[in-house]
């Protein structure tokens, strides 16, 4: 049963059951997450929706057969399988089962069931109406939170347009937002669906969430993606060289904490590199100096929580590129980044998503506790875009076939 929420030419919105279903539960994770709602998480209310939703259409998948998006969510199988083996290795080597590790995998893994099973409920094209609504409810929890802190005014957003707020200090007058990342990934995914006004209003909300990085991209995609290919396979010398950068990026975290660099910087800039990363290099330095045990995933969470005294994951070290290579060592971090990327070879448009994800990554904590519906927007629009590649491709072979049986009918 399908109920149209508006219909003007070729705008259509339509709802059915599951959709609903689906949407609802991802907008209820993004609602909570992103408006730090405490008490209500901590009834875990999201992540019961979430189970029911895997009962209802997830687990009778796994009596199917050629399941769609298969060969994306292998990669992140592989993943989680891998990094939980070396995690249980170190665990094992110093006697202690730490369950924090059973906590990473189940995040990392959540939302690629959710992205799994509404790809094998509905149509891909039927996500339209999924992403429209995650637009609707970004937008409200952004206003919904500005209000909350009476900085929403005109003079302030005025001051939003001075680019050493946002590129040095990093501090928006009117509050920054990590909906900024959710704009982001909305952004990229109505561009690929060439829908215009959805578009737009993603990468306004990309520029107010005031995050650097991710207004960084905004700028570099709007003038990038209108030469990207759509359906063009990436090329493997990309892949692999960017596979190499964020394997050496680790390595480069440990000579920018270092006490040279820092006073090389300000030098040069003016500018407290600390204050510049907004205390992440401190928190890593805290942790480098602390020579802790390693347990594998979750260890250095474990740590700066006990450290600081914090709720649940907000003592996190901001650099999930460097926090994968501490506790997994090098071989975590090869694996995590080359699935990770070979999961986006398909299409130019997310393997451009993976790198601002990865860039992200480097530069905050989304991996994790509060981080499941940005996974779950992004597998949402990996999953999109890979499966419209794959339909073209058959569409060619179909075309082709045709073409020669015309030619041989022809030859007869």
């Amino acid at each position: 049963m399908k109920s149209y929420i508006k219909q003007n030419g070729k705008f259509r919105i339509t709802l059915n059951k599951k959709q609903l279903l689906f949407a609802f539960v991802l907008c209820v994770f993004i609602f909570i997450e992103r408006n730090a709602l405490t008490k209500l998480d901590a009834l875990h209310i999201k992540h019961y929706l979430l189970m029911g939703m895997l009962f209802l259409y997830g687990i009778p998948l796994l009596k199917r057969k050629n399941l769609r998006a298969y060969k994306e969510a292998k990669y992140v199988v592989i993943v989680c399988i891998v990094l939980y083996l070396i995690s249980i290795i170190m665990q094992i080597s110093h006697l202690s089962f730490k369950l924090y590790s059973v906590g990473e995998i189940y995040y990392l893994i959540i939302p690629l069931l959710y992205g799994v099973t509404v790809f094998n409920n509905i149509n891909s094209d039927d996500v339209d109406t999924i992403m429209y609504l995650t637009l609707a409810v970004c937008l409200f929890s952004y206003f919904f939170w500005t209000m909350q802190m009476d900085t929403f005014t005109l003079s302030n957003m005025i001051k939003m347009f001075d680019l050493r707020n946002l590129f040095i200090k990093s501090i928006s007058p009117v509050g920054e937002s990590d909906l900024a990342n959710y704009f982001m990934l909305l952004y990229l995914y109505f561009t690929y669906r060439k829908k215009r006004v959805a578009t737009v209003l993603s990468a306004v909300g990309v520029f107010f969430g005031y995050k650097r990085f991710a207004v960084l991209f905004l700028i570099i995609f709007i003038i990038v993606l209108r030469f990207v290919p759509r359906y063009k396979k990436v090329n493997k010398v990309f892949i692999y060289t960017a596979i190499a950068v964020f394997l050496v990026l680790p390595f480069v975290t440990y000579f920018l904490c270092s006490d040279e660099f820092a006073n090389w910087f300000y030098m040069k800039f003016k500018v407290d590199f600390n204050e510049f990363t907004m205390t992440r290099f401190y928190l890593i330095n805290l942790l480098i100096d602390s020579h802790i045990t390693n347990y594998g995933l979750g260890t250095t969470t474990a740590f700066l929580n006990r450290l600081t005294g914090a709720a649940k994951s907000a003592g996190n070290l901001h650099n999930d590129i460097f926090r994968i290579y501490y506790e997994t060592t090098i071989v975590g971090s090869l694996v995590f980044t080359y699935n990770y990327f070979k999961m986006s070879e398909k299409s130019w448009f997310t393997f451009m998503t993976m790198l601002y994800i990865f860039a992200e990554l480097f530069g905050a904590h989304f991996i994790g506790p509060g981080t499941t519906s940005f996974w779950m927007v992004a597998y949402l629009l990996i999953f999109t875009i890979s499966i419209d590649v794959d339909k073209h491709k058959e569409q060619l072979k179909l075309q082709k076939a045709e073409l020669i049986n015309e030619t041989k009918e022809q030859g007869s």
